[in-house]
């Protein structure tokens, strides 16, 4: 590798940290200028982009402008949203065409770097938390390590901690026979899973853990049940570390029982209830149509935000904010499904496992709301997505400022 391609990869590697470390106008900047980078190089778009791109700012400018016309968000994002989302997702679909991250591992890396740095930016904040115990809810606020001012509930750091955790199941199954994940590589998704499970246990959050089996469940389901060249050794070895996982789960419950009962101690006093979630669902699902044009006009059983991103845009903004959203997303579900139908890789793995976090965020969180952050990683992952499902032969836009020989064009 040239050495300028070598400064190229790390600076864009540093960047994609620094992005998830969430520092105030900081890591904002970090995404721009990772996005300007790939810009300023060849790079080539799958055409969808014509579609996708014009979906994704008609959403942005309605639900924003919206908001911004009831006074929910300041006028500001009007101007940092569009440029914020928009950057991340064309980083999703044109670092993988730009040497030398059309190998997928680099582009795995650089998404690995994103979660190390949204893990640590919750566990810095866990570490500014007092551990006691007043009642679940008072052990999942903190300020955060950069603006001690703002105070974010654990539900926010949960997904942060979520986006690193996921990646546990791909150190804990690396192998030759299993996934063919590098030394550096499954040291960087190991650390990123343990700091953001770390960080996790200190908040009580639910959801992240949700993610986590789900993750778990879909690597080991394709080390089982997909078809490979080593076959019944991997199917053996993958039920053997299953194994060594329940095993090492129950004897750390043996062994620090007390320990165990007061890091899921929210388990206790909260159960598997939704703690308010269902209620309030079920006041948006009846009244879906009584407030056409968003306004927050009805009560979430005592809760501040549905969390649920569909039903908290169509709270904020209204329903065509949230039927522009649904066309977004549903043009990607094609590629979601190409992706995992190509032959498996591990960093087909790594974007399934990043979406899986991204969705039950989703789901049960107030993820755009509570972390506009993670709603560009969301882009990313999907833009990544499109990527991975691209057949070879569709069509694609070619684009380079530079060198002068290549002329962006795509128009």
């Amino acid at each position: 590798m040239k050495p300028e391609t070598t400064r190229f990869a790390a600076a864009l590697l540093g960047l994609g940290f620094v992005f998830g470390l969430s520092i105030p106008r900081f890591s904002v900047l970090a995404l721009l200028l990772c996005a300007g980078m790939v810009l300023l190089r060849p790079f080539r778009l799958p055409r969808v982009w014509r579609l996708t791109v014009p979906l994704l700012l008609g959403f942005t400018f309605l639900h924003e402008g919206i908001s911004v016309y009831y006074g929910y968000r300041e006028p500001s994002v009007l101007i940092m949203h569009p440029l914020l989302f928009l950057a991340a997702y064309f980083l999703g679909l044109g670092l993988p065409t730009v040497e030398p991250f059309r190998d997928g591992r680099c582009v795995m890396r650089f998404f690995m770097m994103v979660a190390l740095g949204m893990a640590t930016f919750a566990l810095l904040g866990a570490a500014l938390k007092p551990i006691r115990i007043e009642g679940a809810d008072l052990l999942r606020k903190a300020p955060s390590f950069w603006d001690s001012s703002l105070t974010l509930n654990g539900t926010v750091y949960g997904l942060y901690a979520s986006v690193g955790m996921v990646l546990l199941p791909l150190a804990m199954f690396r192998g030759r026979k299993l996934l063919n994940l590098g030394p550096w590589d499954g040291l960087l998704a190991g650390g990123a899973g343990l700091v953001g499970l770390a960080a996790n246990l200190l908040f009580q959050n639910r959801s992240p853990l949700l993610a986590l089996a789900a993750a778990l469940a879909w690597v080991a389901g394709t080390l089982l049940f997909r078809p490979s060249e080593h076959g019944r050794a991997r199917r053996a070895q993958t039920a053997a570390r299953l194994g060594l996982l329940s095993a090492t789960i129950l004897g750390i419950g043996l062994a620090y029982r007390e320990q165990l009962m007061l890091a899921l101690f929210r388990f206790q006093s909260v159960g598997l209830g939704t703690n308010g979630r269902s209620e309030a669902w079920g006041r948006m699902l009846t009244h879906f149509f009584d407030q056409p044009f968003g306004g927050r006009q009805q009560n979430l059983a005592g809760l501040s935000y549905a969390h649920n991103l569909w039903l908290d845009v169509t709270n904020d903004s209204g329903l065509l904010s949230v039927v522009v959203l649904n066309l977004l997303l549903g043009v990607h579900v094609v590629y979601l499904a190409r992706a995992i139908r190509r032959s498996g890789g591990v960093d087909r793995l790594a974007m399934v496992v990043l979406f899986i976090s991204s969705m039950v965020g989703a789901a049960l969180e107030p993820l755009l709301i509570g972390s506009p952050s993670h709603f560009a990683l969301m882009l990313m992952v999907l833009g990544w997505m499109v990527n991975l499902g691209s057949p070879a032969a569709e069509p694609l836009d070619e684009g380079a400022w530079a060198p002068a020989e290549r002329r962006l064009t795509l128009g």
